[in-house]
């Protein structure tokens, strides 16, 4: 669980350093960012409670889950970028996409940074710990 907490609050970093920005800017470009994170941060901090979940157990289900979460994640991704391309117009996709970038690029570099970590930890196979 540490994990997803981990995320929730590289993501929570994505947001605020995205504020800034988001204070100066017009109206439909704040909602297109907004939702453009919301739609990456939500479920990657799922994914991420699943994917610590799932760390370290026997079986293919950590493969599974990483599969699905990231699939998750560009799915989502992609389609906040097309429906705000069609509700607000083009103009709008750039900053749907700098909020996409702002609650992804700092989770999942975080995600990376914890799997390597407790891969590291991790005692070697054929070895007791």
């Amino acid at each position: 669980m540490r994990g997803a907490v981990g995320v929730a609050l590289a993501a929570l970093a994505g947001g605020v350093a995205l504020l800034p920005w988001a204070l100066r800017a017009a109206d439909a470009a704040r909602l297109a960012a907004g939702a453009g994170f919301a739609s990456v941060a939500i479920p990657t901090v799922a994914g991420a409670a699943l994917l610590a979940r799932t760390h370290g157990r026997a079986g293919h289900g950590f493969l599974v889950a990483l599969g699905v979460a990231m699939a998750a994640r560009l799915a989502l991704a992609a389609g906040t970028l097309i429906a705000t391309g069609i509700r607000l117009g083009s103009d709008a996709m750039g900053p749907a996409a700098l909020g996409i970038a702002a609650g992804f690029v700092p989770a999942i570099a975080y995600e990376v940074a914890w799997f390597a970590r407790a891969r590291s930890e991790a005692p070697a196979a054929g070895t007791r710990a």
